[in-house]
């Protein structure tokens, strides 16, 4: 599987929230390479639940300046953090080799999509 690779065109002109971006794409590009690597499945739940946790805070933060900033479509945004929450959650219920399996590409193409779409149709509100 693909590494996804930072551009500038995924930027939303924030210092802050851009810089989280990229650390999530980092960590998911570790757990695409510890794919290949048959990284143990715990190792791999471990890294799993640092992410969920570093994008929670990341949801508060892009939610937060999006309510200061007057987004008119900030509830639907939420929704789909929370959509993304619960299918995580519900892919953390899995077995090992179907979490190992399913889970990072279900990532890696949340995260491309919701930032070429969402976070990028946001961006006037992320400043």
């Amino acid at each position: 599987m693909k590494s996804i690779e930072w551009s500038d065109e995924l930027s939303v002109g924030n210092d802050h929230i851009d810089a989280q971006h990229r650390d999530i794409i980092e960590m998911i590009n570790k757990l695409v390479m510890s794919r290949d690597d048959s990284l143990d499945s715990a190792d791999v739940a471990d890294a799993l639940t640092g992410l969920m946790q570093f994008m929670r805070q990341h949801f508060r933060d892009e939610e937060e300046l999006m309510r200061k900033n007057g987004c008119p479509w900030i509830e639907e945004h939420v929704r789909e953090h929370v959509r993304f929450a619960e299918k995580l959650t519900e892919l953390f219920m899995m077995e090992d080799k179907e979490l190992i399996r399913r889970t990072i590409p279900f990532l890696r193409d949340w995260l491309v999509g919701h930032l070429a779409t969402e976070d990028m149709k946001s961006r006037p509100y992320l400043h």
